[in-house]
């Protein structure tokens, strides 16, 4: 077992190195990408006391 250890952190030395190396330009690649996951379409408003914020759902395709 000692050795498969060694193996594993000289890949997460490796990685580390890569990542210095290159930045997250691997992780992105060419195109920029939006971060954040999905976002619906939704309208956001501030409704009665105390204050709270019914969002209508969106329909697909409207």
């Amino acid at each position: 077992m000692p050795q498969e250890r060694d193996l594993f952190a000289n890949f997460e030395r490796m990685r580390r190195e890569m990542d210095e190396l290159f930045g997250d330009v691997l992780d992105r690649g060419l195109a920029p990408r939006r971060r954040g996951g999905f976002s619906p379409a939704v309208d956001v408003f501030y409704a009665s006391d105390p204050p709270r914020t019914p969002t209508p759902p969106t329909r697909t395709g409207s």
